[in-house]
């Protein structure tokens, strides 16, 4: 702010002398007029060298006011937007600060490398991308995510620009970027708060509803991609909280909830979708599988003599329409309920299967 102040004062100061300028060179004029012709020549002169003084000075002017404005512009810029400028060989030319800061990596660390040599570049897709985007078009613009120097996550918003010369041969590439890092934190905080059970602390059944879409997506673009669908449901779970109360309705919710996450894969999603029902998402998985999956998670929780419960579940293949993949599952479990509880049955048949 002081240097906006400053660079008023000097044009207030600029402009006074302008004025002064302007007098000086009417009162030359008037003077010219009273003159002789004997001193017109001489006056003349006079005027030419104050008339070139004048414009000389004005360019000065227009020279430093462009110049400070260059320097506020490099001085904002650096501060909120990391810039990186590639030659045409997609070697680095010139890293500022901001850039610095957000990488982790420091100018020296990377002048004269390529793109693709660039420390945080774990992936060549992008870049890929980017290129032949700039193939069609001289601009691109989109999300980029990378591990610092110091091993934290970065998000950034990439602008790829290409710069041209009159023959269309391209000179250089510049690249800036506005850290959204924070951003990105806090949807993702938000993303869980909206999308985790507060009582189990598992997913919850939005976060089921958008797992079993894509799923589906899945099966509908590959005939040959198979995902099955399992729905648990405690057995007389009302009696429970009649009985024993509220409290010991939740702590065996918790424990059956966690029960079935510690019995299922690292690429399953255990969800509670309903208030003592469950769903596990088993990607690539068919149905046998799913099949054998739910008689052992069935099992883990008759065996757990902490809880004292026992579950019944419905197993379905997810199909193309997620609807109709809940519905075959929640068919199958109310089967499971009417053939006497504790025990898996399959969607596409009404009988019990037996292990």
């Amino acid at each position: 702010m002081s240097d906006l102040l400053v660079s008023d004062s000097a044009n207030q100061k600029w402009k006074a002398s302008l004025f002064s300028l302007l007098f000086i060179l009417a009162c030359l004029m008037i003077a010219l007029s009273a003159t002789t012709e004997k001193t017109v020549s001489l006056n003349l002169e006079v005027f030419t060298a104050i008339a070139l003084s004048l414009v000389t000075a004005f360019i000065i002017y227009r020279l430093e006011r462009q110049h400070h404005y260059k320097t506020l512009t490099l001085a904002a810029t650096d501060k909120v937007m990391g810039v990186l400028i590639l030659d045409p060989s997609l070697k680095t030319e010139y890293v500022n600060k901001q850039f610095c800061r957000i990488t982790g990596y420091a100018r020296k660390q990377l002048n004269t490398l390529s793109v693709t040599e660039l420390p945080f570049v774990q992936h060549t897709e992008l870049i890929n991308t980017v290129m032949a985007q700039l193939q069609v078009s001289d601009y691109w613009s989109g999300e980029f995510s990378a591990i610092s120097q110091f091993g934290e996550p970065f998000s950034v918003m990439l602008y790829v620009h290409k710069q041209r010369n009159k023959m269309g041969e391209t000179t250089r590439v510049i690249i800036t970027c506005t850290d959204i890092s924070n951003l990105k934190r806090t949807q993702q905080r938000l993303m869980t708060l909206t999308e985790k059970d507060p009582l189990t602390n598992h997913w919850n059944r939005r976060r089921f509803d958008s797992a079993l879409s894509k799923l589906s997506n899945e099966v509908k673009q590959d005939p040959l991609f198979h995902a099955c669908l399992i729905i648990v449901d405690i057995d007389y779970f009302k009696d429970i909280n009649d009985l024993h109360g509220h409290d010991e309705g939740d702590r065996v919710l918790i424990e059956v909830a966690n029960t079935l996450a510690n019995n299922s894969r690292d690429s399953d999603l255990v969800c509670r979708i309903g208030g003592e029902e469950f769903a596990v998402l088993m990607p690539r998985t068919n149905m046998l599988d799913a099949i054998d999956a739910a008689h052992r998670l069935k099992a883990s929780i008759h065996n757990n003599h902490n809880l004292g419960v026992t579950v019944s579940c419905g197993v379905s293949p997810v199909l193309e329409q997620e609807l109709k993949t809940y519905r075959e599952a929640d068919q199958a479990l109310y089967r499971a309920k009417r053939a006497g509880r504790n025990r898996v049955m399959n969607s596409a048949s009404v009988k019990q299967i037996t292990r």
